[in-house]
């Protein structure tokens, strides 16, 4: 990692990020998800979700489970603390997470540390998303690849834990549970520790998921996006092309 961040390229992206966040402030962040973590850490619940709609929020603010909530949490409460504008805790927060997405990609693909830097450090689709259009998808992203990498490590409960996390982060992520299941099918070697996966997976859900599931206004705010229902499409569409392939 130390040399990736040493790479000329590196600091290119650094320097535009850091531009885009002392120049700029997404609309959606400014508008619904800095607000939402000021309500949060202000009166601090478990539910942050109905505290925000109790006093009047928008329902379109924060569609988020718990994991993406915790992600941003702790730089907005240090914000909050040294009295500094809320939106730095959360702007940095995000760059914080595309470094770590940075590395763990790094650490997928080793030996393409240019090709890395090119194709998603300097892309201008992960710049503008993430910066300027204020999409939060890079902590889902983070914690979706981080649990490929434990995959490849044989780490499965560990593999599990970060799935569901990164399902909690965002729903659209369960898109990806057919994809482990097709994998752990055609892999002999890993069967023997679906368990662990599948342990790993009803750990975080437990943590994350069952509290989420008893929060009726955090599942207005899910639910309540007409996104959800596009989710679930798509994931219906993989969980037909998984069975397909096993057919096989």
């Amino acid at each position: 990692m130390k040399k990736l961040c040493l790479h000329p390229l590196f600091s290119v992206g650094l320097m535009i990020r850091l531009l885009l966040i002392a120049s700029m402030m997404p609309v959606a962040a400014g508008d619904w998800y800095v607000p939402f973590l000021d309500v949060s850490v202000s009166s601090f619940v478990l539910d942050p979700w109905s505290t925000w709609i109790s006093s009047g929020g928008t329902p379109v603010a924060f569609p988020y489970g718990f994991a993406m909530w915790l992600m941003f949490l702790p730089l907005t409460l240090v914000a909050k603390l040294l009295g500094t504008s809320l939106q730095y805790g959360y702007a940095l927060t995000l760059l914080g997470v595309d470094v770590g997405l940075l590395y763990v990609l790094h650490r997928l693909l080793p030996g393409r540390r240019r090709l890395l830097l090119i194709a998603y450090w300097l892309s201008p689709f992960v710049i503008v998303a993430s910066y300027v259009l204020g999409m939060n998808d890079l902590v889902p992203a983070l914690l979706l690849a981080w649990s490929m990498w434990n995959v490849r490590k044989v780490r499965l409960g560990v593999a599990g834990f970060l799935l569901v996390a990164a399902i909690s982060a965002k729903l659209s992520m369960v898109v990806a549970f057919p994809f482990y299941v097709i994998y752990f099918f055609n892999n002999k070697s890993l069967r023997q520790y679906v368990v662990r996966f599948m342990a790993g997976c009803l750990a975080c859900a437990a943590i994350f998921l069952v509290p989420f599931a008893f929060s009726v206004s955090g599942l207005q705010m899910l639910f309540g996006t007409r996104k959800w229902k596009r989710f679930i499409r798509l994931w219906l569409i993989q969980v037909g092309a998984g069975s397909f392939i096993r057919c096989r």
